[in-house]
């Protein structure tokens, strides 16, 4: 009833690369919210970011126009899957599958931009969040249990609510990043299997 990941002795510990995700973002929104002229350098504008690709990445770490409880909000989501992913992948992993959840975003972010002419606010780490969505929901984490995934449904239910009542957020970064973090979710498995498998015989 779904793929466990096996823990990862080489990689057990704190999940350290979901604190450096936390504190990037967290640093990035201080820093614009002193010096908002940073913000015209690394935010995603799709028009802008085939000329100048790294718009593509440091656009996932801000938080534009934010206040602290959306800050907060973010910061407090990414800690959740990030608790639940990291030890179960491994921290080279997990950082994979996180950046390119938020690249897929991007991209399709812009993708949709340019085919139907128009612009987007593409914000804050929402693309990396929802690929850790696609990744939960073909990934089943060593100890997770149908019960204890109740609790991700709930912040899955939460995030699609805020889309939906917030409709200037680019879903389009949303969508991009959930398809993008599960078929690299199910690619990892497959890449797992072919690790452990010489070793199982």
């Amino acid at each position: 009833d779904g793929y466990v990941v096996p823990g990862r002795d080489d990689d057990a510990g704190r999940p350290v690369v979901t604190y450096t995700m936390m504190a990037i973002c967290g640093a990035l929104w201080l820093l614009t919210t002193v010096a908002p002229r940073l913000t015209g350098v690394l935010e995603l504008v799709p028009d802008l970011a085939l000329h100048q690709p790294w718009r593509l990445l440091t656009g996932g770490f801000l938080y534009l126009g934010g206040s602290l409880l959306d800050i907060g909000l973010g910061l407090l989501t990414i800690w959740i899957v990030g608790q639940a992913i990291e030890p179960a992948v491994g921290r080279r992993d997990f950082l994979l599958l996180y950046l390119l959840s938020l690249l897929g975003g991007s991209a399709a972010a812009v993708l949709w931009s340019r085919a139907s002419h128009g612009s987007l606010l593409v914000s804050g780490a929402s693309a990396a969040i929802w690929g850790m969505f696609g990744v939960l929901v073909t990934l089943r984490p060593k100890g997770w249990s149908k019960e204890s995934t109740s609790g991700l449904w709930v912040l899955v239910g939460l995030n699609v609510l805020y889309v939906v009542l917030i409709p200037t957020i680019a879903w389009q970064a949303k969508l991009g990043g959930f398809l993008v973090g599960e078929r690299d979710a199910l690619l990892h498995t497959r890449l797992f299997a072919r690790r452990v498998r010489p070793a199982a015989q």
